[in-house]
């Protein structure tokens, strides 16, 4: 543990809401002047609480009540108490979702300047992102219902009751954190605009990961145009011809010429068609366990540098952003949404990535490794319990007893060190997604009960 470094972040950790608070732009200027219970600062620390801190299963109230009480006993805010949720309410209202999305910003850039320099959180000196789509479920309201998803609903066939909205992620795969989000509506859903949208924000000395729903001409020509490196996967079938051509050859490693489809050249004029080009790809054969062919499409061209196993597990790392969704919707419950608003459902969506940056940034200072897939280190801080430690103290980040504060930061560190994921010996069977609880008795019939109530 490199105490300085710790240090270091902290200092600038304590000092970031605070200089934030100072450029968030108001609806109204008299908006969070007044001396109450919720000053902007206080606002915010306490919607991260409530994102991660503790089981969603509670209501506001009870929750507010445990992070004020613990807060006011710690020392931190001795004066403070505890809002009604109604307060909180209001008090989150005023606040734009846009305002997260910028503190988020902020706290990714603090999280790059303070990472710790290992080999281990690159690939050849690159930093590695993931790119990938998911559904959350939202509340059902009318006012969710017709921003998000205006077709769900029992009354449109293979259509759920709940409203859902699309969430597209930037993932660090290899420092394990969040980089970037886009929250839109499912109508709207085009997962590849939404990429490109937060390519924007990567740095130039990147590659990109993307699985197999990505692949077009209009895309790859698009990333073909900014200097990333890129790797997606590409199904062996009904897809690009000179791709199938490459999967019928049996050949493992090689480059294709890709032409735009005439599909794709129906909708453009006659002078962008004659500005189209053939695309210049380097192709690997993909086969999977269970015998399925794919194929990987990259612009790593140097095959001495980047040899074709190396590709091969590097695409494999772009799982952790599916495990990134898992550890969002099943151990941080981010699904059961305290607002039922579009500007709180988009609050919550921002906050949660703020507190897994911070947590990620402490818990990499906090060990000398975690490159758990190495036979020098088989363990590393849990995530699940870093997250929820930093959410139940994250009141330290706005408060005027700085010696206080240092101290729960210390005991912070602790906690996160304490409990370990151990890397299995042997690598876990796939399993079939198959729900093996028994029948309930409730979801019997269920079309005709739906049937009965209207």
């Amino acid at each position: 543990m490199n105490s300085a470094a710790i240090l270091s972040f902290y200092t600038q950790l304590i000092s970031l809401l605070p200089l934030f608070c100072q450029t968030v732009k108001k609806s109204k200027n008299e908006h969070f002047t007044r001396n109450r219970k919720l000053p902007l600062p206080r606002l915010i620390v306490t919607l991260l609480h409530l994102v991660a801190g503790s089981s969603r299963r509670d209501g506001v109230d009870i929750k507010l009540g445990e992070f004020f009480n613990l807060s006011r006993r710690s020392g931190l805010w001795p004066e403070a108490q505890t809002p009604h949720r109604s307060a909180l309410t209001k008090a989150l209202g005023k606040l734009s979702w846009e305002t997260f999305a910028d503190l988020l910003r902020k706290a990714v850039d603090l999280a790059y300047q303070v990472f710790p320099q290992r080999d281990e959180y690159t690939w050849c000196g690159l930093s590695v992102f993931a790119f990938d789509g998911s559904k959350y479920t939202l509340p059902a309201t009318p006012e969710l219902r017709e921003t998000f998803d205006p077709d769900s609903g029992l009354d449109n066939p293979g259509k759920g009751h709940y409203p859902q909205a699309l969430t597209n992620t930037a993932y660090d795969v290899f420092r394990r954190m969040p980089f970037g989000r886009t929250v839109c509506p499912i109508q709207d859903g085009n997962e590849r605009e939404q990429a490109l949208t937060l390519l924007e924000l990567l740095p130039l000395a990147c590659i990109c990961l993307f699985d197999r729903g990505y692949p077009s001409y209009a895309f790859i020509q698009a990333l073909m145009h900014q200097p990333r490196y890129f790797l997606m996967r590409c199904p062996a079938q009904s897809t690009f011809s000179a791709v199938e051509s490459f999967v019928r050859s049996g050949q493992k490693d090689g480059y294709i010429w890709l032409m735009p489809s005439d599909t794709f050249k129906r909708g453009l004029t006659q002078a962008e068609r004659k500005t189209l080009q053939p695309i210049k790809l380097r192709i690997i054969r993909l086969t999977h366990p269970d015998g399925t062919v794919s194929v990987l499409l990259t612009n790593l061209f140097n095959k001495q540098t980047f040899t074709c196993q190396s590709v091969v597990d590097l695409y494999y790392r772009r799982w952790a952003i599916e495990n990134h969704y898992r550890d969002e919707k099943i151990s941080f419950e981010v699904e059961r949404f305290h607002s039922k608003t579009v500007n709180g459902v988009q609050q919550e969506l921002f906050a949660i990535l703020i507190v897994c940056v911070i947590t990620r940034v402490i818990t990499a200072l906090s060990v000398p490794s975690e490159a758990v897939e190495t036979d020098h280190c088989n363990k590393a801080p849990q995530l699940k319990n870093a997250v929820k430690s930093f959410a139940r103290e994250v009141a330290f980040l706005v408060t005027m007893n700085s010696e206080q504060a240092f101290i729960i930061f210390q005991e912070l560190l602790v906690d996160i060190r304490r409990v370990n994921y151990y890397q299995p010996k042997k690598p876990k069977p796939s399993k079939p997604r198959v729900n093996k609880g028994s029948i309930n008795k409730w979801q019997e019939g269920r079309c005709k009960k739906i049937a009965m109530a209207t």
